[in-house]
């Protein structure tokens, strides 16, 4: 986790603000070298030449989804008041994706497959 991270967040409660962090399911820095190495990507996803979105989050990988909980869970810890997703939009790569793996997941958690 960055320091900047950490200093921002102190300075943001020292004038009485609260820090919210938009974030998407993907990696990033060294979460990203651990969690392909871990096999934690969606399984058929490619880079896109940008490297943006990628790589997401297996959300129906119970091990890959604790792994991101507990990126976010740092985050917390150093004082970040919430986290934010990105809005869900019908023409976005991304958020089909996880529509996806979020219903998987429902059915998952509800015993139904």
């Amino acid at each position: 986790m960055p320091g900047g991270i950490a200093r921002m967040v102190r300075w943001l409660d020292g004038i009485q603000m609260k820090t919210l962090l938009w974030i998407a399911p993907f990696y990033k820095g060294t979460m990203e070298t651990e969690a392909l190495a871990k096999g934690y990507g969606l399984p058929g996803q490619t880079g896109p030449a940008n490297g943006q979105n990628y790589p997401l989050v297996d959300l129906t990988n119970p091990a890959a989804k604790a792994y991101w909980q507990d990126g976010v869970a740092k985050l917390l810890r150093l004082g970040v008041a919430g986290i934010r997703p990105p809005p869900a939009r019908a023409d976005d790569r991304l958020a089909r994706a996880h529509r996806g793996q979020q219903r998987a997941a429902h059915r998952d958690h509800r015993g139904v497959r």
